[in-house]
């Protein structure tokens, strides 16, 4: 099958980084399914057609962002895709235009738009205007969309069939971390990724706040944060303001060995505690598919359909804005590492149920008929 990929995503924004890495995740993926992906996105003030199969790319020169769907549909033999896979880049009048275009060239292709989060109003509050255009043309998707992807157990999408899946990850680029036995001393927590206000961090650094307040405990409980974000500057004051500079560590950015580094220091995952702040009750953040392929238990604040309550290694904590209890969490950490084998079983469990390939094919199905 012929699948081109599209995302107005710009590949040279940090920001963004995290997009891409999901994004070819899923089509190489596709291409385990015996599919031949062309992925479009933007790099500078650039379009790249990059053929994921041979790994070659063709660039295109946009006169101006205005200009770049007309672009690719004029680059691209329409009648050759068999089905086009975009992420939503919100609506307005060139993205619909775009998508009736399509359609007129080719009767045949499947039109699938994947939402990363709906509803996605909430995340919105800072771009009105954005917002509003996109009010106004969402209404039209349906007439072009045959199905569209979602993350939650939607049956249908602004009036478009839905295809409820979790995200996944790649186990096989995630390395195990080192087995840790349990430390009666110290226990160190870690969260990774861009920060924003729905992880809800600060609501570990209150629980921090209140159980260094009380406790009489040797027991100390470190918290790294590695990322940056629009909520960095919040937390920095916050751990300032409560003098807990010696048990958090804001390590910024890391990749690669050095994040692998950080890792083998920490026991316990944080993944978000804050989703109801935009109206979510359930997630699939790849951050704790990624805590989970690497061994180590974790924490959350939403329900995740791919770790039930029978999942040992994960810990719910209420969908709220109270402060996390450090005490739960230390119980919890005690509970896990009693058993030696728990790295192995979580990665067993990553391999089994987490990987794209396995997330993917309700969408090959579906494209193909096969459902």
């Amino acid at each position: 099958m012929n699948i081109m990929m599209i995302t107005n995503a710009n590949i040279l924004d940090k920001s963004c980084l995290g997009i891409f890495k999901k994004m070819f995740a899923q089509a190489r993926a596709l291409i385990q399914h015996n599919s031949i992906v062309n992925f479009v996105y933007m790099k500078d003030h650039s379009i790249v057609i990059h053929n994921i199969n041979y790994k070659n790319e063709s660039i295109i020169k946009p006169r101006s962002r205005k200009d770049i769907y007309t672009k690719i549909i004029e680059n691209v033999d329409i009648k050759e895709v068999e089905a086009l896979y975009i992420r939503y880049p919100l609506s307005n009048y060139r993205f619909i235009d775009f998508l009736r275009n399509i359609k007129k060239k080719s009767k045949k292709i499947k039109v699938v738009v994947e939402f990363p989060t709906f509803p996605y109003d909430a995340e919105l509050k800072n771009d009105e205007l954005g917002l509003y255009i996109d009010r106004i043309y969402r209404r039209l998707l349906f007439l072009y969309v045959d199905v569209c992807v979602c993350y939650d157990e939607y049956k249908s999408v602004l009036g478009i069939p839905a295809i409820s899946i979790t995200n996944g990850i790649e186990v096989e680029k995630v390395r195990i971390a080192e087995y840790k036995k349990y430390d009666e001393n110290n226990l160190h927590l870690i969260a990774v990724g861009s920060i924003s206000k729905w992880h809800g961090y600060d609501r570990l650094l209150e629980g921090l706040n209140r159980y260094y307040k009380k406790s009489n405990d040797k027991f100390k409980v470190y918290f790294h944060i590695v990322g940056s974000g629009s909520e960095l500057s919040k937390l920095q004051q916050i751990v300032k303001q409560y003098g807990l500079d010696e048990y958090v560590i804001f390590w910024g950015s890391k990749e690669k060995r050095e994040l692998d580094d950080i890792y083998e220091k920490c026991h316990i995952g944080i993944g978000s505690l804050g989703m109801h702040r935009i109206g979510l009750k359930y997630g699939a953040p790849l951050k704790v598919r990624e805590y989970c392929a690497r061994g180590i238990p974790f924490v959350i604040g939403y329900k995740d359909r791919d770790f039930s309550d029978k999942f040992e290694y994960v810990l719910n904590i209420e969908n709220n804005e109270d402060p996390i209890s450090v005490e739960e969490i230390i119980t919890f950490y005690k509970k896990v590492y009693q058993n030696p084998d728990y790295k192995q079983k979580m990665r067993d469990y990553a391999v089994k149920n987490l990987t794209w390939e396995i997330k993917m094919k309700p969408i090959i199905d579906q494209i193909c008929n096969k459902v």
